[in-house]
């Protein structure tokens, strides 16, 4: 029979390029279910066409049902087993331990929502129903309201299909608590999901919220500084903390606490300064997710800097040539500095007063070599002062004769009695080399280069391993405190110095058990000890430099260049191997010069005036590579754009290191040589540059002659 009045929708449609698609037609709700129903479409003149049977059930009759399996949970690479647990525990909210119990913002579920349509009250599945759209929105699970805003990700509307729809690829942005989300569809009962809370995830992305004022002057801290804010997948802000760091997109040092953890998603840095003027620098903040290792970055606007205010003074000439009630021969000069070391060319107005007063530091120096270490072999002997002026000397003791495993000792000047004493014993490894250095605001450090960590021994041999930690250690009420370890390989030295405001600590790597071809490396010291939080020093590597077998490195400072060079020992199968000259630029040390050296043991540096700066380097060998001709010592000048050998000091036999020292009105290179190679003569050689008798610092030149040796019975270090 017919029954067309049942149909709803537009039934008639006209033909286009011989075709006729319906769009919305369907049987009217007032229909009888359970029958068996067909289509007819006709055309006058035309035979009709008819579809194949087909039932249908009632809305009335129909129910939406979500699959009991659906939980509202979130898994991937944050989840909390397998793969990254241990950097995913910390985005773990309280309470929370098994996986995939937890919805992190703006992640998709792990497992999607689907619904089925059913008989109701017979729980039958009805294969046929499709061609209709089911939608998910999130809502209040007390209310039943709409959260407001777009809280929700991924596709929130899909098509029923075979008597279900599924969801592919929603999620919650949103963090918050107490959400369902509820599933619509014409004709049919809104269905609703169990309640659950959103938490901030791990970092997804960060941006700047703060850049430094427009022209901060060099060397001191902004007067506005900048902040990141740090957000999840969803837009929330995170809630875990998590550090996020600073660095200059190029050019000039970047000083102060660079990397500072996030309060409430915000990373508020609080004394970041630049050490150089220059225009159009950029701060880029980084932030790392934990859990999925994907790095992030933002930058700031563009800024300048300016030349900063006075702020300090450098010695350029020492006085010399001193007779009582005369003038000195050769006058002091200084420059004055602002904060990041930068000449102040425009100033003309500081007034610098000129004092007096005794230094024993020299006195000090040549005590150093006491006998209370007798016994051990001694690799170095650092003297320095603390803050307050106290004077110290550690020793590096490095064998005993039976085993490496012995400590170095530390000891006190006593001013009144003029003599050594005894502070404490400091943890070393076959200890090579000390250093001493201050970090602004944050007092005086001493770094020890471990070479050896000794763990057992076969017949009287040790053995062991060179891939060691070597330690740094704070002064604190006049003793060492050990703050931290630092990764080495055959460690033979340390250099500290500062570029602005930041402290670097350079080592040189010797060799790490398999190869001498062994990177050194550089690394930045911050002080973020408080009365709080007591002890807290980050030691973190700022780079790595090229080096094989690299016995010392020498930081110095040409006008407004700086340099690190590093002495190489040992290349390939040979001695014959080049040292090298790093140069700093856009941020980093970059290779400039290559010189030659023959198992070279020792770098120093020292300026002539303010016009002439140089580096000397020990050899233990010469070109000849026989023990028997010794080695040298070549002296280069910066002149041209590159360096120049000056002086090539031949016949020294035995080198092992070198000092250079300035001393009534004449330059000085101390060497302290090994017995054995030095035919049983070991001792300091002392060299001599008497630059008295130079009608200028420009016209000199460059001429060491062997003044004296003091045989010391084998001494090693100068």
């Amino acid at each position: 029979a017919d029954e067309g009045a049942l149909l709803t929708g537009t039934v008639s449609r006209v033909a286009v390029a011989g075709r006729v698609s319906f769009t919305d037609i369907g049987v009217s709700s007032s229909a009888p279910s359970g029958q068996t129903w067909r289509l007819t479409v006709t055309r006058s003149s035309l035979p009709p066409a008819v579809s194949a049977n087909f039932t249908f059930t009632s809305s009335a009759e129909t129910q939406m049902v979500l699959a009991p399996s659906f939980v509202p949970a979130t898994n991937s690479c944050y989840a909390f087993a397998g793969t990254g647990a241990a950097a995913c525990a910390a985005y773990r909210p309280q309470g929370v331990s098994a996986l995939g119990s937890v919805v992190f913002g703006g992640v998709p579920f792990s497992q999607q929502p689907v619904l089925n349509f059913e008989l109701k009250g017979r729980g039958l599945q009805l294969p046929e129903f499709g061609g209709i759209n089911v939608s998910c929105a999130l809502v209040d699970a007390t209310s039943g309201d709409l959260v407001p805003g777009d809280p929700m990700i991924g596709t929130t509307t899909t098509e029923a299909l075979g008597g279900r729809t599924h969801f592919t690829d929603i999620g919650v942005s949103l963090a918050g608590s107490n959400y369902k989300l509820r599933f619509d569809t014409p004709g049919a009962t809104s269905v609703f999901g169990p309640t659950f809370s959103v938490t901030p995830g791990p970092p997804d992305t960060v941006s700047a919220l703060v850049s430094p004022e427009a022209a901060p002057k060099s060397g001191a801290e902004f007067a506005r500084q900048p902040s990141a804010l740090v957000l999840d997948a969803g837009g929330n802000n995170v809630s875990v903390s998590v550090q996020v760091s600073a660095r200059l997109q190029s050019g000039g040092v970047l000083g102060g606490n660079t990397a500072v953890r996030t309060v409430d998603g915000t990373a508020a840095f609080t004394d970041l300064s630049v050490d150089a003027p220059g225009s159009g620098y950029v701060v880029v903040f980084q932030v790392t997710d934990a859990c999925c290792g994907v790095v992030r970055e933002a930058e700031t606007a563009p800024f300048d800097i300016v030349v900063g205010d006075p702020h300090a003074l450098e010695e350029t000439v020492a006085p010399a040539g001193a007779a009582g009630g005369a003038a000195f021969a050769t006058q002091p000069a200084v420059r004055v500095l602002d904060a990041g070391g930068n000449l102040l060319t425009g100033d003309s107005t500081t007034v610098v007063t000129a004092e007096i007063g005794q230094d024993n530091s020299l006195f000090l120096t040549q005590l150093g070599g006491a006998a209370v270490d007798g016994g051990h072999d001694v690799l170095d002997i650092e003297p320095f002062a603390d803050e307050n002026g106290t004077r110290y000397v550690v020793v590096a003791r490095n064998y005993d004769g039976t085993t490496y495993l012995v400590n170095s000792t530390l000891y006190l000047w006593n001013e009144t009695t003029e003599a050594l004493q005894l502070v404490q014993e400091v943890p070393s490894l076959g200890a090579w080399d000390w250093e001493s250095f201050a970090v602004p605001g944050g007092g005086t450090f001493l770094a020890v280069a471990n070479n050896f960590r000794e763990v057992s021994s076969d017949n009287g041999v040790p053995l062991g391993s060179f891939s060691t930690k070597s330690f740094l250690f704070k002064l604190q009420g006049g003793r060492a405190v050990f703050a931290a370890a630092i990764d080495t390989y055959g460690a033979t030295s340390f250099e500290a110095f500062q570029i602005g405001s930041a402290t670097f600590l350079g080592v040189t790597n010797s060799f790490d058990g398999a190869s001498n071809t062994v990177p050194s490396e550089l690394f930045r010291v911050t002080d973020l000890s408080d009365d709080t939080f007591g002890l807290n020093v980050q030691v973190t590597s700022f780079q790595q430099l090229p080096s094989s077998s690299a016995y010392d490195m020498e930081f110095v400072a040409v006008g407004t260049e700086r340099y690190l060079a590093v002495a190489n020992n040992f290349q390939g199968a040979g001695y014959a191997a080049n040292s090298s000259v790093l140069r700093f630029a856009e941020g980093a040390f970059a290779p400039w010069e290559e010189v030659e050296t023959y198992g070279a043991v020792a770098v120093a540096s020292f300026h002539l005036g303010t016009e002439r700066s140089f580096l000397a380097f020990a050899s233990a060998l010469s070109p000849t590579l026989d023990v028997a001709d010794g080695g040298l010592v070549d002296v280069y000048e910066f002149a041209g754009g590159g360096l120049v050998r000056r002086q090539r000091f031949t016949g020294v036999h035995g080198a092992r290191s070198m000092s250079h020292f300035r001393l009534n009105q004449a330059d000085w290179l101390a060497l302290a040589t090994d017995p054995a190679p030095a035919q049983g003569a070991g001792g300091l050689l002392l060299t001599l540059w008497n630059t008295s008798t130079c009608a200028s610092a420009a016209s000199c030149g460059v001429n060491f002659t062997a003044y004296r040796m003091d045989q010391s019975g084998g001494g090693l270090q100068s």
